[in-house]
């Protein structure tokens, strides 16, 4: 895999990766060219890929008042694993920032209790994240947040 930089605008933004797959068996190699373009906020705007000049994919996003980015779905590819909007292209309200597609749940204060994807977050009593569980009838797993403070001591 090869990426490329825009060197003149000096922000580190990839605008170019081409991946080459070589053949395996009796499936053919390919090489992919991704190309990524940003609005001047330095976010990703577009981004393609194209293998043997026919166009494979296209995701375009678009961005609200706060930051949050969705997809134009006008302007993208959307596969079948997107077909789950409240997970993958939620509504967000500019009214407070909060997602309004269904499944998610906040708390008073704002934080996200639940979400789309049946995830139930929990706060400490410092209101930070502490915990991640993920409930479906054949699946629950668990995530959990530790926060470590340090101090770094130099010596003179």
């Amino acid at each position: 895999m090869n990426s490329s930089i825009d060197g003149t605008k000096n922000n580190g933004n990839i605008v170019q990766q081409v991946i080459t797959t070589p053949a395996v068996g009796v499936n053919a190699g390919f090489t992919a060219t991704q190309k990524y373009y940003y609005v001047s906020l330095n976010r990703i705007d577009d981004s393609t890929e194209t293998i043997s000049s026919t166009q494979t994919w296209r995701q375009d996003f678009t961005y609200d008042r706060y930051g949050n980015r969705n997809f134009n779905q006008t302007n993208t590819t959307m596969p079948s694993s997107f077909a789950t909007p409240a997970i993958t292209n939620p509504t967000i309200t500019t009214t407070n920032n909060r997602i309004t597609s269904s499944g998610y749940n906040y708390d008073a204060s704002g934080k996200p209790k639940f979400d789309a994807s049946l995830r139930k977050f929990t706060y400490d009593a410092e209101n930070r994240f502490v915990e991640n569980q993920f409930v479906s009838l054949s699946v629950c797993g668990k995530q959990k947040m530790i926060y470590i403070r340090v101090k770094i001591y130099l010596q003179t």
